[in-house]
């Protein structure tokens, strides 16, 4: 990701730059995903996983059986 900075006299690229890692908030361990619910940081472990590309936290996990459902439900309505 590149970001323009002022300088004096105009302005630089940088590229490269790395945004803040955060920590999951259930074991603290690096955060790779967020909750598609509320945005809390996740780590691989701790996440709930609804494919194709959903992802939710404990709290949210109501809303992560009700999407593998609806997952199921249109899955299961396609002709093969």
């Amino acid at each position: 990701m590149c970001e323009r900075l002022a300088v004096p006299g105009g302005f630089a690229i940088l590229c490269g730059v790395r945004r803040r890692r955060k920590r999951c908030t259930h074991c603290q361990a690096w955060a790779e995903y967020e909750c598609d619910a509320c945005d809390t940081p996740l780590c691989r472990r701790c996440r709930i996983h609804v494919p194709p590309d959903h992802d939710y936290c404990r709290a949210h996990r109501i809303e992560a059986r009700a999407a593998a459902a609806d997952l199921r439900a249109r899955t299961d309505r396609e002709p093969r």
